[in-house]
């Protein structure tokens, strides 16, 4: 004999409601975790770019005595932009004089994210602008330690 009960199948609102909370939790953790793998790969990008630059100034620096200045709206042989084209590049790239230096004896080469020409969105809140000079100082923004 069955009783007068009629059995249902399902799930509580309150059920539902606890699972939507816990695919927004993950999902909102997934979302950071790749917005900060995509920056730490895009500062590599970066500091790559910086190194060849380096190297592009020392190889100037042999060939003429002195380090060559340059930015996006005058950069002669040098490349301006991190990555394989200015729209796909985090970083756009100059090179100045040390501080208190001419830029015939020390260069500093400048990775600024974002901008214009490059990838405009890109910001690195937590190393900023990297730098690297001609006598091996490395620096950011940030100062994070991590960032080099």
């Amino acid at each position: 004999m069955q009783s007068g009960r009629n059995k249902q199948s399902g799930h509580t609102l309150i059920e539902t409601l606890l699972a939507l909370a816990i695919v927004a939790l993950l999902a909102t953790a997934g979302i950071q975790s790749w917005q900060q793998l995509m920056r730490s790969q895009r500062r590599a990008e970066g500091k790559t770019a910086l190194l060849a630059l380096m190297q592009q100034q020392e190889r100037h620096f042999s060939r003429y005595g002195r380090y060559q200045p340059f930015d996006s709206a005058a950069p002669g042989a040098f490349k301006w932009y991190s990555g394989a084209t200015p729209t796909d590049s985090a970083y756009a790239l100059s090179a100045v004089a040390c501080a208190g230096e001419t830029v015939a004896r020390c260069v500093k080469v400048v990775a600024q994210p974002g901008g214009a020409g490059v990838r405009s969105g890109f910001a690195d809140p937590a190393c900023g602008t990297l730098t690297l000079d001609s006598r091996g100082r490395q620096q950011a923004d940030g100062g994070v330690a991590s960032c080099w």
